[in-house]
């Protein structure tokens, strides 16, 4: 299943750094927490930065929208697989190295059958998770002030929820139950699950999956 922290992060960070979203923290965050969410985002020198992240200087919330917006719809709909891997399209082939990070956008977890067709087209999504960044991450105080501002409440709510399995398929939390999209599996040795990806998928990725043969993505394969 998609490790959803691990794949959109830097996505939420592109949002809740942006200029724009600085701008109107400054009304809506404690001193203390202002200078907790520009460490974060690397705005101010911190022991937890060890070089400035580059920021999108959008000039206002709806061109910050449209960027997010299309990078997240490209993860959230799995009608949309190909254009997350297309070079041209929002996400600029940023996942085409997917199968070279496996720990960073998959998780291991348990399921009832390896080559549902549903875990790819997300006819079996019958839970929602809405991403939060994880407790330790320095800039979820800003993140959650955001949430509750109307200028930025429907991007967040909408563009960062995610179809997840039923518990009866993945008896886990909705987080980690959200199938990766246009990434399938197919049964292996010993109950494990292997990597199947489709061909119209596969030839997006190109070279992502020419670097380490479908073969070996059996190395990298999750319990059934």
């Amino acid at each position: 299943m998609m490790n959803v922290s691990g794949s959109i992060e830097h996505i939420a960070k592109e949002l809740v750094c942006s200029s724009v979203a600085e701008a109107a923290l400054q009304a809506l965050l404690e001193p203390e927490e202002m200078a907790t969410y520009m460490c974060g985002c690397c705005k101010t020198p911190c022991r937890s930065c060890w070089q400035a992240y580059e920021v999108s200087n959008f000039p206002s919330v709806e061109s910050l929208s449209g960027s997010v917006m299309g990078q997240m719809h490209d993860l959230t709909d799995p009608a949309r697989a190909l254009d997350l891997f297309n070079v041209a399209g929002p996400n600029s082939g940023n996942f085409n190295n997917l199968f070279g990070k496996v720990g960073k956008y998959f998780i291991e977890t348990c399921v009832k059958k390896c080559d549902h067709t549903g875990y790819v087209n997300g006819s079996l999504a019958t839970r929602t998770y809405v991403y939060r960044p994880d407790p330790d991450v320095l800039w979820r105080r800003a993140w959650d002030k955001l949430v509750l501002d109307d200028r930025f409440k429907k991007d967040i709510t909408d563009g960062f929820t995610f179809q997840a399995l039923p518990k009866s398929e993945c008896p886990y939390d909705a987080r980690y139950c959200v199938p990766f999209p246009g990434i399938g599996f197919g049964e292996g040795d010993m109950g494990y699950c292997n990597f199947q990806v489709p061909g119209d998928v596969a030839k997006a990725i190109g070279s992502g999956l020419d670097k380490l043969g479908l073969g070996e993505l059996d190395d990298k394969a999750s319990h059934s």
